[in-house]
């Protein structure tokens, strides 16, 4: 949060039955206050998490577990900002405890979102088996999409990903894991920001003074 200015997120669940009966959502708002294109946010990282401990109080845990719904919310966000010409930058946060079952879907969404002021940041936490995760990563090529028959084969325009398994960073211990896991999970945010800026022609903005701890 110490990179945002207003401290408000916007903040989104998936692969859950809001209610009993209901087939399973794969982007609601955690907070029960939906609001089109993006939920009334929440005020700071406490807050999303007392969002996430509450909505366990009235949500059913539930598979698939798919990702390109809440990148396309994303999506629909970063191009609205993008035609109104402003300066805001997005980064999703996904927080994963499986693999995804839509990878080509997912893979799709981010191809397509890979112009816009976006990054999506992609945390795997408990002892699934994550190695295919690292294809959204694009660490050894862009990803590409085969088209659907209306629209032709894309090349994502860069890369907008960033996966990190959180398990091998716990072993460092408590209170010794959290500054090397978001220095790894914020690595490529600089030279994509910088990436997409460039894209438009546009140099970034100046930076806003704020307190960041020193072991970040």
């Amino acid at each position: 949060e110490f990179y945002d200015s207003d401290k408000l997120f916007p903040a989104y669940g998936f692969g859950g039955r809001p209610a009993q009966g209901q087939p399973t959502a794969h982007c609601f708002a955690i907070n029960r206050n939906e609001q089109a294109p993006q939920v009334h946010p929440v005020q700071g990282i406490s807050g999303v998490l007392q969002s996430y401990f509450s909505s366990l109080q009235w949500v059913q845990l539930h598979g698939p577990t798919l990702f390109h719904p809440v990148i396309q919310r994303a999506h629909v966000l970063a191009q609205q900002a993008a035609m109104e010409g402003s300066q805001k930058y997005y980064v999703l946060l996904i927080i994963t405890d499986g693999m995804n079952n839509d990878m080509q879907q997912t893979i799709d969404a981010i191809v397509k979102a890979s112009a816009l002021p976006l990054s999506i940041l992609i945390v795997g936490v408990g002892q699934a088996d994550f190695s295919n995760m690292h294809v959204l990563d694009a660490d050894n090529g862009r990803l590409s999409t085969p088209g659907d028959g209306v629209n032709g084969p894309m090349t994502a325009s860069r890369d907008i990903v960033q996966f990190v398994e959180i398990a091998p960073f716990l072993s460092k211990g408590t209170g010794a894991y959290e500054a090397p896991l978001a220095r790894e999970l914020l690595a490529e945010i600089p030279a994509q920001f910088l990436g997409y800026m460039k894209s438009i022609g546009k140099p970034p903005p100046d930076p806003i003074n704020v307190t960041i701890p020193t072991d970040l």
